[in-house]
């Protein structure tokens, strides 16, 4: 341990911060966006019965997202890796994920031969949806319970009989 502090300078310590910031926003955004999306599920349910928790989280999961959750950094280099043709995204929801921003990346980069491979990148995280919160039911669940959680604990619920979420 003392070892990796000798050698972790300041500048290492400002990227892995930047890192550390850049993962916690990604996480926090997704999470919130995940509950705006079940809270407009449950207002929108339409069926013969009242939804419960899973059939919400069901239809969220299978809908799309309002982006892509990854930082920059980790995408552009995840991209340039695939698009090289060394290796292939893994057959898993975040190897799903990493295919289809290397496909969007390679359409607008087909589109315009001029864009590089960080602009694409970037232009698709920043503009695209995502087909998906590329989160398992299981997952989904957990988090749609932690986050409910951690709303109560904080006071930020409403009180009230009717609200699911």
């Amino acid at each position: 341990m003392l070892y990796f502090c000798h050698v972790l300078n300041a500048t290492h310590l400002i990227i892995l911060l930047h890192l550390f910031y850049t993962m916690l926003n990604t996480t926090t955004r997704r999470y919130r966006d995940f509950m705006t999306a079940c809270r407009r599920e449950a207002q929108a349910w339409n069926g013969d019965h009242t939804p419960t928790v899973n059939d919400i989280i069901r239809r969220v999961i299978s809908g799309g997202a309002p982006r892509f959750y990854t930082s920059y950094d980790t995408a552009i280099r995840r991209v340039c890796h695939y698009l090289s043709g060394k290796n292939t995204p893994p057959d898993s929801l975040k190897g799903r994920m990493w295919r289809d921003i290397t496909e969007r990346v390679a359409v607008r980069r087909e589109a315009d031969p001029t864009l590089s491979i960080s602009q694409a990148v970037i232009n698709v995280l920043d503009e695209d949806e995502a087909p998906s919160f590329y989160l398992s039911f299981f997952s989904a669940r957990s988090t749609y319970f932690r986050v409910r959680a951690l709303r109560r604990l904080s006071g930020e619920h409403r009180i009230g009989r009717r609200r699911l979420l």
